[in-house]
């Protein structure tokens, strides 16, 4: 039977962003609790000598009592969109782990808990000046919020010997924080404010420097800002970048050609 497909003209600019908000503030929860365990897992092992797991019945019971536990903090369709991600049961256990650790949830979970929170309000409390405005601003001050916590690579500055059982958590956080700039510098890009999509772009980059999806990022608004002298630094930066790694690696398909069409006249760079 054939579906025809929905009448753009039937969807709701006001439900879309809703639910755009939802997403954005659970990202913005996730990336924050993810931090917050790390540091309780290199704490842990700096102290004690090793990490503390939970034990197998309250890992399974974790699930259960993390959503009680939030139910309370978050507007229900931020936690329900938390639940119905694969990585619940991994959040619950994090939850789990820093009240074993002695962490203070009853102060720690509102603190995470309120920039999401204040978003997801936020939006429902401005309904007419979102669908106005056609985009959606408060969603994204979770997403701000969070890159200004970034000061570089997770646990870059600290002696990797002391912190060996932390690097499993390193990758997780990385790409949490590159998702997140990737997300408001695509944003701040389409509205046209090239200043604050650079500033995205970068604060993801201290923390993955090679991550060529930034320095995409990078190169588009420096090219919407007709900023060509820093369009051509930036990607001789990002050559430096490749040549140091490995011994010296090639640019991605995606973004030599971008730099192809951003620049015709500039050499193919390595």
């Amino acid at each position: 039977m054939f579906t025809p497909a929905p009448d753009p003209a039937a969807v709701d600019p006001l439900a879309e962003s809703m639910a755009e908000a939802v997403q954005t503030s659970a990202a913005a929860f996730r990336l924050m609790l993810t931090i917050s365990d790390a540091v309780r897992r290199a704490a842990q092992k700096q102290r004690q000598g090793q990490e503390e797991e939970l034990a197998e019945p309250e890992e399974k019971l974790a699930p259960g009592w993390a959503a009680d536990a939030l139910r309370s903090l978050l507007d229900d369709r931020v936690l329900a969109d938390l639940m119905s991600g694969e990585d619940w049961p991994a959040m619950a256990g994090q939850m789990g782990g820093l009240q074993e650790a002695g962490v203070d949830l009853t102060s720690i979970l509102p603190q995470l808990s309120q920039a999401a929170k204040t978003v997801y309000q936020a939006v429902e409390a401005n309904q007419a000046r979102i669908q106005a405005a056609g985009t959606d601003r408060w969603a994204e001050l979770a997403l701000r919020r969070a890159l200004a916590l970034v000061r570089g690579r997770p646990f870059a500055a600290i002696d990797p010997q002391r912190y060996a059982r932390a690097e499993p958590v390193v990758p997780e956080m990385v790409s949490a924080i590159a998702d997140v700039a990737y997300e408001l510098s695509s944003r701040r890009r389409e509205a046209a404010d090239y200043a604050d999509a650079l500033w995205a772009a970068h604060q993801g980059r201290l923390a993955a420097e090679e991550n060529e999806l930034l320095h995409r990022q990078i190169f588009l608004a420096h090219h919407g800002a007709d900023e060509v002298d820093a369009l051509r630094e930036a990607a001789a930066r990002l050559a430096r970048i490749n040549e140091g790694l490995g011994g010296g690696v090639d640019m991605e398909a995606e973004t030599a050609q971008l730099l192809q069409m951003l620049l015709p006249r500039t050499a193919a760079v390595r």
